[in-house]
């Protein structure tokens, strides 16, 4: 068994020798299981010490994004957008919200080498405005 040298404050200490038969080495090693046991699904607020549900702030805050997200996707649907254009929405909530992983999970990009469906090419050029070169409507 190992030997480990514990610092602790003065008070503290003797605050703990005033409790009789205090073992330091068995409740140094029931803190240390029960640390290491813990999920920590329960956290408490450092100023009041209040219980807070980590589970339901978890699902605060997915709820929030998932409902921004289908919302501002629903815009692409309903212009006839393609799948690339959800992604790019999708990405913009998630980095309005702090989502670290933007910065390190790119976009999918369809493969240069694999030819578009022919429905998809001709959407396209229809959806382009009417405008020549000069700005003109034509």
């Amino acid at each position: 068994m190992a030997r480990v040298n514990v610092w602790v404050p003065d008070a503290l200490l003797a605050e703990v020798r005033r409790l009789d038969d205090v073992n330091f080495s068995a409740l140094y090693q029931e803190m240390l299981r029960g640390l290491l046991s813990c999920d920590h699904e329960q956290l408490v607020c450092g100023a009041c010490a209040a219980q807070i549900d980590k589970a339901a702030v978890v699902d605060h805050h997915l709820s929030a994004f998932y409902v921004e997200a289908l919302a501002r996707i629903g815009e692409v649907v309903y212009r006839n957008g393609t799948a690339e254009g959800a992604a790019r929405v999708l990405k913009d909530v998630a980095e309005r919200r702090g989502v670290t992983a933007v910065e390190r999970v790119p976009l999918p990009r369809p493969a240069r080498n694999v030819p578009r469906p022919k429905e998809t090419r001709q959407r396209r050029l229809s959806a382009v405005d009417p405008i020549d070169t000069e700005g003109r409507e034509s």
